[in-house]
């Protein structure tokens, strides 16, 4: 807990700006923050301690206050005055706990909003769990999801603020603000008035990869929402503003792999002269399918209320350039493979014998499917209970640009394999030169030892055969 390995510590709560130091009561600096962390056994960003603010702080105004890492807790009063710009790394967390007596106040106003923003590439957005929050002259980007989250029983009104530019995402879906309720944790309120959400941009889907089908298969682009309330109990959306928005593209599908060329096929023998067929060629791979593209929308709400009908007003609002993400293009089917060379075909006499067929080819892999364009929405109503009252509102260029990837090609068959060769063999046995066919079963030597009579009815073997 942060006061407490303060008070451990003997720490004061003291800030140095270039050459000038001073005092400022209940604040906590970047420096004590890091040294806290170390002393809490925080080492490493995926050892980040839950760094605990359990007492009234207030952050004076024109400060830049930076947090690289740890899970920031407020459970005291966290007060922010004019101007203040905070600086959040990748790795941390910014949690407003209600149910853990947190507060955040914030003393903006149009001239000195207070700015939450990145160190680096990007963070995760303000998190308000059962605190009721109003955030006033606010500006939040360079979040990678989900800007302002808002669960649980908090009541939050956001308004005359700006969430927008957010960071290449580390996830699915991006939303500019978020209400969702968890399990029977409570049901959130949001209110959004004079708040402009956008420029968003969705995630853009990686390509296939060398692999199985799955592996070659592309990932869906992300979608992008303005405002997504999920089980809330209330939505209301006043005289604000939401766009540009556009979903990301889907990822492209990688090519199938070709089949691999057939064995080659057995050598004749003396039984079985004619050289063995070769073996089929492999069938090419399926070319892995394009990504769908991402969504574009501006307003969702969906999920349902165990108890009670939600609330959601939305007016006076203006709603444009909803672009969907275009389908991802899909990777063209493997060649087959070669089929194998014949057997070599075997002769006991001058003329070769006959070599075995060719193998068949393989067959061609299929292209992959192209992958599906996402969907531009202005408002979508999903929650089944929901009671919509939309009043008087603007909206407009919402295109659905992007079209579907385009399917792969099917791979060529593969060719078949050639046919063996023909061998011409010699048997020899002592000092008497032999031929045999295997096909007319003569057995001739020298006229000089044996009878004519040897050529239409041959004796038995005698022995075994030399190779």
């Amino acid at each position: 807990m942060v006061a407490r390995i303060a008070r451990g510590l003997g720490c004061s709560m003291n800030k140095t700006r270039g050459a000038n130091s001073r005092q400022q009561g209940g604040r906590l600096s970047r420096g004590l923050a890091l040294g806290l962390a170390i002393a809490a056994g925080s080492s490493t960003a995926a050892q980040a301690q839950q760094l605990v603010i359990n007492n009234d702080t207030t952050i004076p105004a024109g400060s830049v206050e930076q947090w690289p890492d740890g899970v920031w807790v407020v459970s005291g009063t966290l007060t922010i005055e004019a101007g203040v710009v905070f600086e959040i790394g990748t790795d941390a967390r910014f949690l407003v706990s209600g149910a853990f007596g947190g507060r955040l106040e914030i003393n903006a106003t149009a001239g000195d909003p207070v700015t939450f923003r990145a160190i680096d590439n990007s963070w995760t957005g303000i998190q308000l769990s059962g605190a009721d929050t109003e955030l006033r002259h606010v500006i939040v980007e360079d979040f990678d999801a989900t800007g302002i989250e808002v669960a649980d029983d908090a009541s939050v009104l956001v308004i005359d603020s700006f969430v927008r530019n957010n960071a290449q995402p580390a996830g699915p879906a991006v939303a500019g603000i978020k209400a969702r309720a968890f399990g029977a944790s409570g049901t959130p309120t949001l209110r959004v008035v004079r708040t402009t959400i956008g420029p968003l941009v969705g995630l853009t889907g990686a390509n296939g990869t060398d692999g199985d089908l799955a592996a070659r298969t592309a990932q869906s682009g992300g979608d992008v929402i303005g405002i997504n309330a999920v089980s809330a109990n209330e939505l209301t959306v006043l005289s604000s503003t939401i766009g540009p928005l556009r979903g990301g593209n889907g990822g492209r599908g990688i090519d199938g792999g070709s089949g691999g060329t057939g064995s080659t096929g057995s050598g004749g023998t003396v039984i079985s002269p004619t050289g063995g067929t070769g073996g089929a060629g492999g069938a090419g791979e399926d070319g892995g399918a394009g990504g769908n593209g991402g969504s574009a929308t501006g307003i969702l709400m969906e999920g349902t209320i165990n108890a009670g009908s939600p609330t959601c007003l939305i007016a006076n609002t203006i709603i444009y350039d909803m672009f969907n993400g275009k389908g991802g293009d899909a990777g063209d089917g493997g060649n087959g493979g070669r089929g194998g060379r014949g057997g070599a075909g075997v002769s006991f006499t001058p003329v070769g014998g006959n070599g075995g067929r060719g193998g068949r080819g393989g067959n061609a892999g299929d292209g992959g499917q192209g992958g599906d364009a996402g969907i531009s929405s202005g408002v979508r109503i999903l929650a089944t209970n929901a009671n919509p009252q939309l009043v008087n509102n603007t909206v407009f260029n919402i295109e659905a640009t992007a079209f579907r990837g385009i399917s792969g090609e099917a791979g060529s068959p593969g060719n078949g394999g050639s046919g063996g060769s023909g061998v011409a063999s010699s048997i020899k046995r002592s000092s008497a030169a032999a031929v045999y066919s295997s096909t007319s079963f003569i057995f001739c030597v020298s006229l000089s030892s044996v009878s004519l009579g040897w050529l239409i009815a041959p004796p038995p073997w005698p022995g075994s055969i030399p190779a």
